[in-house]
């Protein structure tokens, strides 16, 4: 398992952001509570696919530093809300998305399917499938989608049905952060060293 330096690494070097932004982001996370913390050093937490799936958000879902533990309070825990499984994919890739999951549990899921046996980068790379998850904001909604060649094979939604939101939080313009499956593969890689 990683430590949170090197994870913070990959997560800059795959999403363009500068190292500090995501370091500082980390910190707030782990403040929060979101991910493991323990010494430094030899001595120091090694990270799991849950908080690597935190930073993740945090660094997509925030656009300043100082909201990292807010991006990850209002993304993680949104729940499933549609989307049908399609036939085919690989079992542990669908129960990342079964009845009851969270959008961080999810992302930890599919990150150890990257990790574990190499599901997502079989699907991948043998079914010519691309991997893209969208986060909205600032009404918080996210999208899982898996297609081939422009084609939906999978969608699935998570976010809080609207009359949970109060009439004066529902502006017009909207900021979506996308990412893919290269993000996912890169970051389980980096757990796995």
């Amino acid at each position: 398992m990683a430590s949170i330096g090197k994870l913070v690494e990959a997560i800059a070097r795959v999403g363009g952001r500068d190292e500090a932004t995501v370091r500082l982001m980390a910190r707030y996370a782990r403040e929060a509570g979101y991910i493991s913390q323990a010494s430094y050093g030899p001595a120091a937490a090694r990270m799991t696919a849950r908080d690597a799936a935190n930073l993740l958000v945090a660094s997509t879902g925030a656009d300043k530093a100082k909201y990292a533990a807010a991006a990850i309070y209002d993304f993680a825990p949104l729940p499933i809300m549609r989307g049908e499984v399609a036939k085919g994919l690989p079992a542990n890739i669908q129960a990342a998305f079964a009845p009851g999951t969270t959008f961080v549990d999810a992302l930890s899921r599919l990150i150890e399917a990257s990790d574990q046996d190499g599901a997502l980068l079989d699907l991948v790379a043998y079914s010519n499938a691309k991997v893209e998850i969208e986060l909205e904001r600032p009404k918080p909604k996210a999208v899982a989608r898996i297609f081939r060649v422009g084609h939906p094979v999978f969608e699935r939604r998570f976010g809080f049905p609207p009359d949970l939101y109060v009439a004066d939080t529902n502006p017009d313009w909207r900021t979506r952060t996308v990412f893919g499956h290269e993000t996912l593969l890169e970051i389980a890689r980096v757990l796995h060293q």
